[in-house]
């Protein structure tokens, strides 16, 4: 396993993307040496920074910062500031020696101004935890001999045996498990504050546990006498259901009942309707037949009036020839005024039927108007 590239972006003096590739030979039996150079203060430095940084790294003072802001570009005259920084480390692992199933892969830290950071392993996000471990086991990390920076040298001559023994348990690949063994005991502690916390909160649980205790025994005898009152409840509905059942077959049958009379009546009423109107016009064809008869009657009374008028006429008129007009004919009891005026009113009774009898469809007016022409 080995760096194949690096890229870096706005990490302390790189406001802009800048890409480092270290190729390997053709020939991979031996891998060449890449050396950067430049006068001082041209940034040199910040690249061991950034591949240390880029693995980990989290001490401020390797890193020649005070905040972790510092790390990210600042600005310049020509340049704004950035808002974040990132670090992408992209490893060969054709050999399997990392824990992991891809032939390449790549580390990225990035880090924000507002002090939020991530870690990633080919793009997925992961814990600081899981990179260690990973590179650990490779023997190859930020705080191992394969980086060495400025006054290292002197720092391991004059370190102590402690110091001293973490280089070698780097280089032997131990590292890793010291680095489970302390995570491990970390997580130890970490449940023992739990529990101390825990037995702190049931001791200021344990009197509301005392009253939720009796609250519960209030709630279960509630809900006894609830179900008590919903058997009292089904009892009562239940009775007063077929109560109302009863009810109310009792007024249906009353109902039926009902309706049979009134269809009864209804058809009675329909054949003393069918009755009467039989009577009424049997009676209507009699007095018709009257009523006709007597107009006829009058229609012959009338003929003979105006026969004897005729004849009256003629008498007269002959007598006129042998005698003055102003004398009255001794051999008739009636006089012509006389005549004439009772053939008008045998006329003018007749057109008042005619016009009764065209008008009125009620037997009792025919009848009325057949009497008044009589008595004339």
């Amino acid at each position: 396993m080995y760096l194949e590239k690096l890229e870096i972006f706005g990490f302390k003096s790189f406001a802009q993307k800048t890409v480092f590739e270290f190729p390997r030979p053709k020939d991979k039996k031996f891998f060449s040496v890449t050396a950067i150079v430049g006068p001082n203060g041209c940034g040199k430095s910040n690249i061991v920074d950034a591949i240390r940084w880029g693995l980990g790294e989290q001490s401020l003072k390797l890193l020649r910062g005070k905040k972790s802001e510092d790390v990210i570009f600042f600005g310049s005259n020509k340049k704004v500031k950035l808002n974040f920084a990132e670090v992408s480390l992209y490893f060969n692992n054709e050999d399997k020696k990392a824990d992991i199933d891809w032939p390449h892969f790549v580390i990225t830290r990035r880090i924000y101004r507002s002090g939020e950071s991530e870690y990633l392993i080919n793009r997925a996000r992961v814990r600081l935890q899981d990179i260690l471990i990973l590179l650990a086991k490779t023997n190859f990390g930020q705080k191992s001999f394969s980086i060495i920076g400025q006054g290292m040298i002197d720092s391991i001559i004059h370190s102590t045996t402690t110091e001293r023994k973490n280089f070698f348990d780097e280089a032997t690949g131990v590292k890793h498990y010291q680095i489970k063994k302390d995570e491990a005991l970390r997580k130890i502690e970490k449940t023992k504050e739990n529990l101390k916390q825990a037995e702190i909160a049931l001791n200021e649980l344990e009197p509301r546990m005392r009253s939720l205790t009796r609250q519960i025994k209030k709630l279960e005898r509630r809900q006894e006498i609830e179900e008590k009152l919903r058997d009292l409840e089904k009892k009562y509905y239940s009775s007063l259901w077929n109560k109302l059942t009863r009810e109310e077959t009792r007024l249906k049958d009353s109902l039926e009942k009902f309706i049979k009379e009134k269809e009864s009546k209804e058809m009675d009423l329909k054949n003393i309707q069918r009755k009467m109107e039989e009577i009424i016009n049997e009676e209507s064809d009699k007095q018709y037949e009257t009523i006709q008869n007597r107009y006829q009657e009058l229609l012959e009374l009338k003929n003979k009036y105006l026969e004897e008028s005729m004849e009256i006429k003629m008498r007269i008129n002959t007598e006129k020839q042998k005698k003055p007009e102003t004398k009255k004919t001794e051999k008739f009891n009636l006089t012509i005024s006389d005549i004439l005026k009772r053939l008008k009113e045998i006329s003018k009774s007749q057109h008042l039927f005619l016009k009764t009898f065209k008008k009125s469809n009620n037997l009792e007016d025919l009848k009325m108007q057949i009497q008044k022409i009589t008595e004339q």
